[in-house]
């Protein structure tokens, strides 16, 4: 018998849902028991149960909760006298609201409702299809050309935009960050050129996933990592045994530990994948003549990198929780460090930033669409629509570089 996703109704629901919505967000799904639910609520796991029948319920309601909200407000930002252009730039708006205020359920939504049966998973999505469908009829207003299942391939990167707020926490005023989220999610819109193909094939989920075929002759370690990442990515840290990722590698499981000490050690090889490739096109780009043709190689590199390891990415983006703290502090570290680089290129960039006169964007701005920019390729990866290559790369650098010359062209915050 599947559980029902009914939401606990008053006070204390709204409480429990809160709860663990915060807890789905910070340790995952599989890594949250209702007993730590129980315990955050200063009560107890059975108590819980008093008002939800299982832990998938639960994960249900909060993701029907974060669908909800986002329904409402698309109900009060669309107004019937809206332009086309003015509807695009509503419901757009509308997401980054839903996401800022709502960041918890917006999150447990997008990334871990991929943990519940199918039976939930699919009554969920009935009810975001009524968003889904304001957001197609709102880009197709402004561009006719497009189909259904192109502007859902945009969408997901304009989903990576808004919960790129979920790695950091912006030190730029609510207001004012909705603002950029707007500008920069309507500009990749707008600026993403047409899909020549159809753009509807989704990402399968029959057993692991992999970031490309594993030569036939790859390494043990090989086969391992790439299993492993793409269990990881699929069913989470937490939801994956070492037996597992052995029998998806065709290694028995004790055989693992002749390469990896132990499940952790495999995840944090898995990310290090990504570092070499990030680091070498930093270089590379900051020695361009200019700090246009700096920033296009950084993000066009930086495309090439999400598309070649998609799984790495989505594993880098939400299992590094489960990593030591001495490990996760290093990730931390580096991808600060690979941030900043964007940062200083898109500083020296601002056409409001000439020799200080007049004074730029404010550095924790810059930094805050810099994370937008890089959330708009990571939400490619992370999404499930899959377009060719060749049409997938374009595509991301033009919404990427659009998104980031509309912050730009913006005038910055004043206090």
């Amino acid at each position: 018998m599947v559980p029902t996703a009914v939401p606990p109704a008053g006070a204390v629901g709204d409480r429990l849902l809160a709860t663990a919505a915060r807890l789905f967000r910070e340790r995952g799904f599989h890594g949250t028991s209702i007993d730590d639910i129980g315990r955050a609520l200063s009560s107890s796991g059975p108590a819980v149960y008093r008002h939800v029948e299982s832990k998938d319920a639960l994960l249900a309601a909060v993701a029907r909760r974060g669908v909800d909200q986002v329904a409402v407000a698309f109900a009060a930002a669309v107004a019937p006298d809206h332009s086309p252009g003015e509807r695009l730039a509503a419901v757009v708006r509308a997401g980054a609201a839903a996401t800022l205020d709502h960041l918890d359920e917006s999150v447990v939504y997008l990334r871990e409702r991929r943990h519940l049966p199918s039976e939930l998973r699919g009554a969920i999505r009935e009810r975001a299809h009524h968003n889904d469908a304001l957001f197609i009829e709102a880009v197709q207003g402004v561009r006719p050309t497009l189909g259904r299942a192109q502007v859902g391939f945009l969408l997901q990167s304009l989903s990576g935009l808004y919960l790129s707020i979920a790695h950091y926490t912006p030190r730029v005023a609510r207001a004012r960050l909705e603002d950029m989220l707007t500008a920069m999610g309507t500009g990749a819109l707008l600026g993403a050129p047409d899909l020549a193909v159809d753009a509807g094939r989704a990402r399968s989920t029959a057993g692991p996933t992999t970031d490309g075929q594993v030569p036939e002759r790859a390494s043990r370690r090989e086969m391992l990592l790439t299993a492993a990442t793409g269990l990881f990515r699929e069913h989470g840290f937490a939801g994956v045994g070492i037996d597992e990722i052995g029998a998806a590698a065709g290694i028995a499981g004790p055989g693992v530990y002749r390469h990896f000490r132990n499940k952790e050690e495999l995840l944090a090889a898995a990310m290090a994948r990504a570092r070499e490739p990030l680091a070498a096109a930093v270089t590379r780009a900051l020695a361009a003549a200019t700090p246009r043709q700096s920033l296009d190689q950084l993000v066009s590199s930086y495309v090439d990198i999400a598309v070649d390891n998609e799984d790495t990415i989505a594993v880098y983006l939400n299992e590094s929780r489960a990593l030591g703290d001495t490990r996760r502090r290093a990730v931390r570290r580096d991808q600060r460090s690979y941030l900043e680089e964007w940062v200083m290129v898109v500083t020296r960039l601002d056409p409001h930033h000439p020799a200080g006169h007049p004074p730029g964007h404010p550095p924790d701005e810059v930094r805050a669409a810099v994370h937008g920019a890089i959330g708009l390729v990571n939400g490619y990866a992370e999404g499930r629509v899959r377009p060719p290559l060749d049409v997938v790369r374009p595509v991301l650098v033009a919404m990427t570089t659009s998104a980031l010359d509309a912050f730009m062209g913006a005038p910055p915050a004043r206090p």
